[in-house]
């Protein structure tokens, strides 16, 4: 005999943001709901630095806010984003971006891409109708057609040879979703033929809470502004460069790689020193094939 499938009202593939947030929503909705992924527990809990600090808008903070993450973060880790600036090239003028008067004096804010992880998953991690699975893949996933009579839902088979069932699956497992290939559901991948580099700098000059994007020939250079510490002023540098121009960087010692720093910013932000480790991103445009 084989066991039934354990069923849950919800199945989540990703215990990222967006999975953790979606069934952090749905808290005291009475529904079952499980959440795979293939990180073990401790990844899940203490998320490593990522190089990734996050722009969020005022309605994206208010909804963290309502989900409770605000109250989980570091008041230190949530950096004003007042004004941003786009430059083309060496042209003398920018694009500026500033915001409106009812915002309080800011476009948004800045937070660092594992600190809303951490957060979320404490806070979901607690919640009674949640069962998180980590260390577990998705192997295999089907869609079941509802009748009039008997209604669908999806079945599932863990890498561990449980069977499940589910009224909803939802795949938020990354642009390279896995459980969306095996539902069959098709996908084209662009890479862009460029990677960014991304590591955190401390600079000589005050940026005075401004994004800067300077469009240039052969690379594009991002400084993202962080909240000073006891040390000075403090940025995100996010530099995007044709692939194996961007590898050879990252690969670079740290030597070679502040002083191309340096160089590329041209005196932007004064002397730039980097106090962090480099994490590199291939760039790659995902387009599904059905919605």
């Amino acid at each position: 005999m084989t066991d039934a499938p354990l069923h849950h009202d919800i199945v989540i593939a990703g215990a990222g943001p967006v999975g953790l947030a979606f069934a952090r929503s749905l808290k005291g909705s009475g529904l079952n709901i499980l959440i795979v992924d293939p990180q073990p527990e401790e990844a899940l809990a203490l998320p490593a630095f990522d190089g990734r600090e996050i722009a969020l808008t005022h309605r994206s903070m208010a909804i963290l806010t309502e989900l409770g993450v605000r109250d989980r973060l570091d008041p230190a880790d949530i950096s004003d984003l007042r004004q941003a600036q786009v430059t083309n090239g060496a042209a003398p003028h920018a694009l500026q971006f500033e915001p409106q008067d009812r915002s309080g004096g800011r476009l948004g804010v800045l937070v660092p891409n594992h600190r809303i992880r951490e957060a979320l998953y404490r806070l979901t991690v607690d919640q009674p109708d949640v069962d998180i699975r980590a260390g577990r893949r998705i192997v295999q996933a089907r869609i079941r057609p509802g009748t009039p009579r008997k209604p669908g839902g999806a079945a599932l088979h863990l890498d561990d040879g449980t069977a499940l069932t589910a009224g909803l699956l939802v795949a938020a497992d990354s642009r390279f979703s896995t459980v969306r290939t095996q539902l069959g559901v098709g996908a084209d991948l662009h890479p862009q033929g460029c990677s960014m580099i991304v590591c955190r700098v401390r600079h000589d000059r005050d940026h005075d809470h401004v994004a800067a994007e300077c469009f240039d020939h052969g690379q594009t250079l991002a400084f993202l502004p962080l909240n000073p510490d006891a040390d000075g002023f403090r940025s995100s540098i996010v530099l995007t460069l044709p692939t194996a121009a961007a590898e050879d960087l990252a690969q670079a010692s740290d030597a070679v790689f502040e002083a191309e720093l340096n160089r590329r910013a041209r005196g932007r932000l004064g002397a730039i020193r980097v106090i962090s480790p480099r994490h590199l991103y291939p760039l790659t445009v995902t387009w599904s094939r059905r919605f």
